[in-house]
Formats: structure tokens, C-alpha cells, sequence
């Protein structure tokens, strides 16, 4: 496994980074899991200029292990975002996983080869840009060089 600062002195950048973090994060057993998009300069007003962060929206199959259950979901979608914090050495990760259970969410709205993510993750992108604009680090004593 890649340490966080083999990956600075390798030159890993934050898209890669946010990507090793999705693997980490879903189940090996779902399946492969489909980046849909990208955004390489997410700002975040209450940390200081020039921090790094990332995002991405992805989406996942249920894993094995829960497949049959009652109101398993179809695909998860994922928005996932990175700050990277390079003195602190270390990354602070914001997800918001949205089921999509049938019968729970309109199928024909959700048309994610044409970009279409419908409502759900239309709300769960308006609960990451609220967590986006209100994040800040008010004691940076608690990361440890």
C-alpha cells in the first residue's frame, strides 16, 4: 500500500489520490465501480489559499454481501471530495454515498451516459456544496507532523 508521503514524493496528483481513496472506500466485492466525472479545483472559502481539494462523482453496485436483502439499492452513487493537506501530511475526505433503491427514485430520470444524475444526487451535490462552503480546520494542532 502506498504511504501518504510516498505518494507526495512520487508525485501522485490529487485526481489520483482522490481515485486511490475510492478504492479503499467501496467494496471489493461490487463490482467495478464507474467514475462518471471530475473536478480538479473544488475550492473551500474557509481554508486558506492554495489548499489543494478535488471531487468526484462515481457510482457502484451493491457488494455481495448485501445482495437480497429488502430494499437493496440498484447502484450507489458516490460523491466523493479530497483536500489534501501537503504540511499536515494527510487528506480529508467528504462522502456522500446516495442508494438508489428501485422504486424509491424515477429510473427514466437517472440517464448517467448522458450526464443526467437525477434528483437524489441532484440533493445529495447541494448537501456537499453546503459541507464545501461551511468546512474549515479551526485547530490545524491536531494533525501531527
Amino acid at each position: 500500500m502506498l504511504s501518504f508521503r510516498n505518494a507526495l514524493t512520487n508525485g501522485i496528483v490529487d485526481a489520483k489520490a482522490l481515485q486511490y481513496h475510492l478504492k479503499d472506500i467501496v467494496d471489493e466485492d461490487a463490482g467495478e465501480t464507474k467514475i462518471w466525472s471530475t473536478n480538479s479545483s473544488v475550492h473551500f472559502p474557509k481554508l486558506p489559499a492554495g489548499v489543494p481539494a478535488c471531487s468526484l462523482f462515481a457510482t457502484s453496485p451493491p457488494g455481495e454481501k448485501q445482495r437480497g436483502r429488502e430494499n437493496e439499492p440498484e447502484f450507489v452513487g458516490i460523491l466523493l471530495t479530497l483536500v489534501r493537506l501537503v504540511e499536515q501530511e494527510t487528506d480529508v475526505l467528504v462522502a456522500v454515498n446516495v442508494p438508489h433503491i428501485v422504486g424509491q427514485y424515477g429510473v427514466e430520470e437517472v440517464r448517467l451516459e448522458e450526464g443526467v444524475r437525477g434528483g437524489l444526487v441532484e440533493r445529495a451535490e447541494r448537501v456537499m456544496e453546503r459541507v464545501i462552503g461551511s468546512f474549515e480546520i479551526r485547530e490545524w494542532e491536531l494533525f501531527v507532523n
